[in-house]
């Protein structure tokens, strides 16, 4: 789906949010009814009742580096588990998100 699709596609709720257009302010912007919009939109089933969508990937608001993967609710929906690790202190992604937030660890 291309951003032109879903600014003719959301238009319509767009206008009843006051947006006149879909872009990054809008979607990274504080008002969640905007991604709420995009989700519901993304989860809507196909004639046949199945979902077009498993989930979204989306862009953080606060780093744009930062990526965030919503999954549906789909009891279908298989997913496999690649590897579990234990949430220590010492890991470095913990570390570096700790120091940017201002946050001790222990």
């Amino acid at each position: 789906m291309t951003h032109q699709f879903l600014r003719k596609e959301l238009a319509l709720g767009l206008s009843a949010l006051g947006l006149n257009d879909l872009d990054v302010a809008a979607v990274r912007g504080p008002d969640r009814r905007v991604t709420r919009l995009i989700a519901d939109w993304a989860y809507m089933a196909d004639d046949g009742g199945q979902p077009l969508y498993a989930g979204i990937r989306y862009e953080s608001r606060i780093r744009s580096d930062w990526e965030g993967w919503a999954l549906f609710d789909d009891e279908d929906l298989e997913l496999e588990v690649l590897e579990t690790l234990p949430v220590t202190a010492d890991i470095p992604a913990l570390q570096v998100v700790a120091h940017l937030f201002g946050l001790r660890v222990f």
